[in-house]
């Protein structure tokens, strides 16, 4: 068994588990087979209840996750903030779908005991606490029965994070009290079972305490230390860890094995899928349909009994295969409409409540500072105040140098960092709001339309673009901003390209794409070899079906090391080398929507190490599994070299 060549550094980096929508997906669509199937088959087929269990683990998880690099990365954790986000997250569509109920008993059940007593539940739902105050035992017939797991989930979200806080504060910042916590309130949930069927609420509402997704805050703390990162890497880090767990998992659920052990085994699955992003599970956990369903579960969720009812009453049936297959479809189709159009312009707002930026460490060259001049003077303009990171407007959130010059020197297949939250939250969507539209850039800027590159808008003539793109090319470009990279990269008198060659704005439509190439590698005119790309992605609320992903390829281009998907004010910054092979995945969003990126390149006077004076343009090369578009590229390069040697 060949052991993942994953680092600490590289983990604390990982801002998004690709694998996690795609066990979403798993269990959403369980809990959608054990409401409408009926249960038939094997004793697995009769435990897709279960899968909300994974859903706990899965929050338990992540969520700690986040709350734990906002801390290493701010020395704080902003409640204000999280509960701000959750709450855009969260109740929009909850209270939206209660309203649809609160409607549909008046007009169909009003005077039924099952209507009294959605009435009579009203309160429990309204405030989260349907777990503690309804009776489920009837089932199905308990209407909106299905909210007690939210409810679990929210008060989780309200107990544990100002827990964290406090033993992170008590403990000097340590991570064992947060550790200690857990494991209490761990035992006082399991001995709350005994007695969570008694009169006494308290027992209810400390057995309420779901295990899996405590676990979970566990298995992230435990993470986010190096010793217990390296300790759970040994046994979890490997190619094939996460799909010996899954076969557990389902071995556990085939032969109805009780107890506590399914529980734990969804949080082992959990933490092999985060814990490197090349297990053996993650080419089928993030395909594209696994994925959407995961990143739309939440509306399933919410909306899968009314639709399970659609379908009932259209086919006369209450369970049955048929029922569940076209429950799912419909939900899906449902969700996604929720989403698009209803949960997405509100998750929009949650950009407004991310980390606050600080202030970055200055420093000057002089041939740095010649190209900001060049850059101002390009457009009248000798430097505008709120430009660069140590000005009265930061728009630049600081850099850690020590942990990004790790990250990137650890970094695979080539050095590159990736950055969340790269800029201020408010300048973003200044950005954002200026970009213009598909058709206005097609206008004033260059189109792509070869085999290689097609649909897709560049803008490179900096007098075009709107204020706040001047003010982010000139942040780019300062000499702060400049000295945090070269020490980040260890690439001394780094210069910015005040014309911007190759870069700009860039908008890429539905269907286009950008195949796999290595860049041009010197500018002739004024002697600069290109060292590294930068690019900053303005996409807010994109899917991971709409495609569009950053590829970065390993040197032979016969592999996919990393996929880094286009969200929303996400950075990324690579060396650019004779290795350096990247692409960008197909798009496949709306038509009435575009994948936005700002592209900058800096460059030296002095060659690289190693450089053998060779100088190139760009050099594209077909992934494996295009041998179509590999032979059409090769009839192109041999047409291009015997044009050549007519010219000569």
């Amino acid at each position: 068994m060949t052991r993942v060549a994953v680092g600490y550094e590289q983990f604390l980096s990982t801002k998004k588990f690709g694998a996690l929508d795609g066990l979403r997906a798993l269990s959403v669509v369980a809990v959608v087979w054990h409401h409408t199937s009926g249960t038939p088959g094997p004793p697995i087929s009769q435990r897709g209840h279960l899968g909300v269990e994974l859903f706990f683990a899965i929050s338990g998880f992540l969520i700690t996750t986040l709350l734990l690099r906002e801390f290493r990365r701010e020395d704080r954790i902003s409640l204000r903030n999280f509960y701000a986000r959750r709450s855009l997250r969260i109740f929009p569509l909850y209270y939206a779908v209660l309203a649809m109920y609160v409607v549909l008993v008046i007009l169909t059940r009003r005077g039924e005991a099952a209507g009294s007593e959605f009435t009579d539940n009203l309160p429990a739902f309204a405030t989260y606490t349907s777990n503690w105050f309804v009776d489920r035992s009837g089932g199905e017939s308990v209407v909106f029965y299905f909210a007690w797991s939210l409810a679990t989930e929210e008060q989780f979200y309200l107990l544990w994070p100002p827990v964290l806080v406090l033993a992170l504060i008590l403990g000097g910042k340590r991570m064992w009290p947060p550790m200690v916590a857990l494991v209490v309130l761990i035992a006082v949930s399991q001995v709350a079972l005994l007695f969570a069927d008694g009169p006494a609420l308290a027992w209810k509402i400390a057995a309420s305490l779901s295990l899996p997704i405590l676990l979970g805050a566990l298995a992230a703390i435990v993470l986010d230390t190096p010793r217990g990162f390296v300790t759970a890497s040994a046994v979890l880090g490997y190619r094939w860890s996460a799909a010996v767990v899954f076969a557990l998992l389902v071995g556990v659920l085939l032969f109805d094995i009780p107890g506590q052990l399914p529980q734990f085994l969804m949080v082992l699955l959990v933490v092999a899928v985060s814990i490197t992003e090349k297990t053996v599970l993650h080419p089928a956990l993030g395909w594209r349909p696994i994925a959407f369903v995961g990143a739309i579960s939440y509306g399933i969720y919410l909306l899968h009994m009314l639709c399970a009812n659609v379908v009932r009453q259209a086919l006369g049936d209450d369970f049955g295969v048929g029922v569940f297959a076209a429950t799912l479809s419909l939900v899906v189709a449902a969700a996604y409409i929720s989403f698009r159009w209803f949960e997405r312009p509100i998750l929009g707002l949650k950009s407004r409540f991310g980390s606050t930026p600080q202030r970055g460490v200055p420093t000057v060259d002089a041939r740095q500072a010649e190209e900001q001049k060049r850059i101002g003077n390009r457009r009248g303009d000798t430097g505008r105040k709120g430009t660069t990171m140590n000005t009265e407007r930061r728009l630049i959130r600081e850099l850690d140098r020590d942990l990004l010059r790790r990250q990137a020197r650890t970094a695979e297949p080539f050095p590159h960092i990736l950055l969340d939250d790269f800029l201020d939250p408010d300048f973003a969507r200044e950005v954002l709001r200026s970009w213009p539209s598909f058709s206005d850039a097609r206008k004033v800027g260059k189109e792509f339309r070869s085999i290689n590159e097609r649909n897709k808008i560049q803008v490179t003539d900096s007098q075009l673009f709107p204020p706040a793109l001047v003010e982010l090319e000139q942040a780019l470009a300062s000499p702060e901003f400049l000295d945090a990279v070269s020490s980040i990269f260890g690439i001394p008198d780094l210069l910015p390209d005040a014309e911007l060659v190759g870069g700009g704005l860039h908008q890429t439509g539905p269907r286009g794409r950008l195949d796999v190439h290595i860049d041009f590698n010197f500018i002739e005119d004024r002697k600069l070899h290109r060292r590294l790309n930068i690019l900053i992605y303005f996409n807010e609320g994109w899917l991971p079906e709409w495609g569009g992903r950053l590829e970065l390829w390993n040197s032979d281009v016969s592999r996919c090391v990393r996929s880094i998907e286009p969200v929303f004010n996400r950075c990324v910054i690579f060396e650019t080398s004779e290795i350096s092979y990247h692409g960008v995945t197909e798009v496949a969003c709306p038509a009435d929507t575009v994948r936005r990126s700002f592209a900058g390149y800096y460059y030296t006077e002095a060659a690289p190490a190693g450089w053998n004076g060779q100088l190139h343009s760009t050099v594209f090369k077909a992934r494996p599994r295009e041998s179509v578009k590999a032979r059409v590229m090769a009839l192109k390069h041999a047409s291009d070299i015997t044009k050549d040697k007519v010219r000569g």
